[in-house]
């Protein structure tokens, strides 16, 4: 496997696992994230995150990471990245959160890696 496609299922993996969390055992997940008013939007999210993932995971195993999907990994990834940084750091979310957004930006920076047009590239490809 090539590494976009080591990536795509790194990312995938990621963020079934993680979104899989409150979806298993809400109570854990409130303990260590602070409480939630909305479980509802945590539920949204996980099986949002759930279904990218699968996707990411899919196209590893057959070798297509399109252009468009990694644009949409990078993207997530930057929005996870920076809702969960910028608001844990303002305390309007748990502390906790700050972890996860130094691992998105982690994949953001394993997707640029082992891209060979880099981040320029997911976003506006060069047709041929």
């Amino acid at each position: 496997m090539n590494r976009i496609g080591v990536v795509a299922r790194i990312h995938g993996i990621y963020w079934i696992l993680g979104a899989l969390w409150p979806l298993v055992h809400i109570g854990s997940y409130v303990w260590f994230a602070g409480p939630h008013e909305e479980l509802w939007l945590v539920r949204f999210r996980s099986l949002l995150l759930i279904v990218i993932g699968i996707v990411l995971l899919v196209a590893a195993s057959k070798q297509r990471v399109t252009p468009e999907l990694k644009g949409l990994a990078i993207g997530g990834a930057a929005i996870m990245a920076f809702v969960h940084i910028f608001y844990s750091l303002t305390d309007q979310i748990s502390i906790a959160y700050l972890l996860d957004g130094v691992v998105e930006l982690v994949l953001i920076g394993l997707w640029v890696w082992a891209g060979k047009h880099g981040l320029a590239h997911a976003f506006f490809p060069v047709e041929k």
